[in-house]
């Protein structure tokens, strides 16, 4: 499922849902309004993001590496079963969309999470919408909107 999936990310205001309606209209690719699918998996606590969580990071960063630490395959065993997860989900949300062949993932919210979300799902495409820093940019996004220009220094695909 990982090289059917098409990740769209970007800061408030950079014009990801315009870019996401757009992409969608191809007779292949299936999209739908933010899944927020790999947001809740991101903050489990193996990977050190779980102090965003709205529960006791300490305790659950302790059991999470308790827990992978006693799978037969550690860390590669935790990494299939969050694979598992993601493929099964996307591979029945499309099921609902016959014919088409990629699913778009039009989450900008990733961006935070986006070098685990490359970890994770390894074979993916990311696109980035990046506008103009001062002119669509509200304040508040900006210093989040920078830090895109640094992370996606991605891989030629």
């Amino acid at each position: 499922m990982q090289d059917r999936l098409i990740f769209l990310i970007g800061a408030p205001r950079s014009g990801t849902t315009l870019l996401a309606r757009m992409l969608s209209a191809h007779s292949q690719i299936y999209g739908r309004a933010e899944p927020h699918l790999v947001t809740p998996i991101a903050h489990l606590g193996y990977y050190g993001t779980v102090q965003k969580a709205p529960y006791d990071p300490f305790n659950v960063e302790q059991a999470i590496r308790e827990l992978v630490a006693d799978l037969p395959r550690g860390e590669a065993d935790y990494l299939d079963a969050l694979r598992a997860y993601t493929d099964t989900m996307y591979e029945r949300i499309m099921a609902k969309a016959p014919g088409k062949r990629l699913f778009l993932d039009k989450t900008p919210a990733y961006a935070l999470v986006l070098p685990w979300l490359g970890f994770l799902l390894s074979t993916t495409l990311v696109v980035a919408a990046l506008s103009h820093l001062f002119f669509a940019a509200p304040r508040r996004s900006v210093p989040a909107a920078a830090g895109l220009y640094r992370l996606m220094e991605v891989p030629s695909l």
